[in-house]
């Protein structure tokens, strides 16, 4: 007869557990849903991270060949003009925190006259591994291009430095 109670008892407990789940059916689907959901969210915001990343550093390869263009103008001669090109550009680079895998600078300088423009093309590849969290492989090429006039009232010669 105990048995019977037991199973009574059981079978009413049952009943009332599946009464409860017709009445709510959609209960704890919400935790499931953000459970299966919260990667996906995750995966697709580090991957906006990534691509605000790739876009700042574009950015700052186009300050760096803006600045090699206007430190080449500068320059008193043409080989001099080149060489100021690379290295304002790579130091505007560091001072960014941009870390080049492979970086280039083509300066087309000319004659250096007042009036006559410099043009400074810039390449840098930039890895796509230290991305927080995605460890992306790859890396992305970034270029720019700047032009600078070189200043009018110049003076072209040799010693510019010591007519003051």
């Amino acid at each position: 007869m105990t048995i019977t109670r037991r199973a009574a008892g059981v079978r009413s407990v049952l009943r009332a557990r599946l009464a409860g789940l017709r009445a709510a059916p959609e209960a704890g689907s919400t935790t499931i849903e953000m459970t299966l959901l919260a990667p996906i969210f995750i995966l697709l915001f580090l991957l906006v991270v990534a691509l605000g990343r790739v876009t700042v550093a574009h950015g700052k390869v186009q300050d760096a060949a803006f600045a090699a263009a206007r430190a080449a103008t500068l320059a008193p001669n043409a080989s001099a003009a080149a060489s100021a090109a690379e290295s304002a550009a790579a130091q505007s680079l560091a001072n960014a925190g941009v870390v080049c895998r492979s970086f280039s600078v083509q300066a087309s300088v000319g004659s250096l006259a007042p009036g006559s423009t410099v043009s400074v093309h810039v390449n840098c590849t930039v890895g796509l591994a230290d991305v927080a969290g995605l460890r992306l492989p790859g890396a992305s090429a970034q270029s720019a291009t700047s032009v600078s006039v070189v200043d009018r009232f110049r003076n072209s010669d040799s010693q510019a430095g010591s007519n003051r």
